[in-house]
């Protein structure tokens, strides 16, 4: 795995009718892109020329974001994220109005977006990390029990317990489940 090699591209961000709130999505990085899995993308957005920002992740090529001002425009940064770290950030601007705004995406020369006052973008990246871990692990677990209720099902029984004081026995032997196909 490495840190993502580019931005995302084709970014678009549009604003709703009222301009309150704003849909920005992207295509998501391919595999090569990325260096390996994107584990969340880093969404940051704030009103333009002012450096407060908004922090976002998600797992998802898009977001919708509300309770925004519809009268100004906003600065909208995206990058991807392995677990190796935060690749290169494309920034687009929205403006009020409703509607795609912004289609054309230029790279940011930053490596990421700005942390507001008083956050830690190594926080967030180490609870990203902390997460996916947990999800590597949960989906390695799902796909060895995947595979060992399939391995069962072909030998046509399936043992129910976990030890000999979970199953019941007959002559002391563990009793199995028949399993039977209804076609």
């Amino acid at each position: 795995e490495e840190v993502p090699s580019v931005a995302p591209v084709g970014v678009v961000v549009a604003r709703s009718s009222d301009g309150l709130s704003m849909n920005i999505s992207w295509p998501p990085l391919t595999l090569s892109q990325a260096g390996g899995f994107v584990d969340y993308y880093i969404i940051s957005y704030g009103p333009v020329g002012d450096s407060t920002r908004q922090l976002l992740n998600t797992t998802q090529a898009y977001v919708v974001v509300s309770s925004l001002n519809a009268t100004i425009s906003y600065l909208v940064t995206v990058g991807g994220h392995t677990v190796l770290g935060l690749g290169p950030t494309v920034s687009v601007t929205s403006s009020p109005l409703a509607g795609p705004t912004s289609t054309a995406s230029t790279p940011s020369p930053s490596t990421g977006p700005t942390a507001p006052p008083g956050s830690s973008m190594l926080t967030s990246a180490i609870a990203g990390a902390v997460i996916g871990g947990i999800l590597t692990v949960l989906l390695v677990v799902a796909v060895i029990l995947t595979i060992l209720i399939l391995r069962s099902k072909r030998k046509g029984r399936l043992f129910i317990g976990t030890n000999s004081h979970d199953m019941s026995t007959k002559n002391g032997k563990p009793q199995h489940l028949e399993l039977t196909s209804i076609n």
